[in-house]
């Protein structure tokens, strides 16, 4: 783990055998010349995916606090630990500018699956929003009195007009 990170030789690939079936299209990973290199991901890459995925459970264990995004930080967790993303990172663990801990990432998914786990047997998390759940009411009501041909409920209930002389039976607003 406190070794520095060591770069990985490229290999040269001097022929293709699907470069005539591809001739004149870009080639991903090669030069335009005869004699290509393969592309391999180096610290670099190896360092950018580890951040890029560490950053994420981040975002996802704020979200998951506040009982939010609790399905997706589940459905990551799952692909992370699933994808071995750890296993292909063992090899290439350093410190430093280009850090790589494969053992952090796995930890981290791991505990935040288990903070998805707790947040769903406390019950604090909401299924649907109200505000989505309210939208969804307008839109039926909507559909309801198309369907029906009547007019569209207004958002805001207002009050009926009376005849003169009319009292109500309780105050008016």
């Amino acid at each position: 783990m406190g070794q520095a990170c060591a770069t990985v030789p490229l290999p040269i690939v001097r022929d293709t055998p699907h470069r005539e079936a591809t001739a004149g299209l870009p080639q991903a990973g090669y030069k335009s010349d005869e004699s290509a290199v393969a592309m391999y991901p180096g610290p670099v890459e190896y360092h950018w995916l580890y951040k890029e995925a560490i950053n994420k459970l981040a975002s996802f264990e704020r979200r998951v606090r506040e009982g939010k995004d609790v399905e997706a930080a589940r459905e990551f967790c799952a692909w992370l630990l699933f994808s071995k993303l750890d296993d292909i990172l063992k090899p290439h663990d350093c410190q430093g500018a280009l850090k790589v801990d494969s053992g952090q990432l796995r930890y981290r998914a791991e505990q935040l699956q288990r903070e998805v786990q707790d947040a769903w047997r406390s019950g604090k998390v909401s299924h649907v929003d109200a505000s989505a759940l309210d939208g969804i009411n307008r839109k039926l009501d909507l559909i309801a009195a198309q369907v029906a041909g009547f007019p569209a409920v207004p958002l805001k209930p207002q009050a009926p007009e009376l005849a003169e002389g009319v009292v109500l039976p309780f105050p008016s607003p």
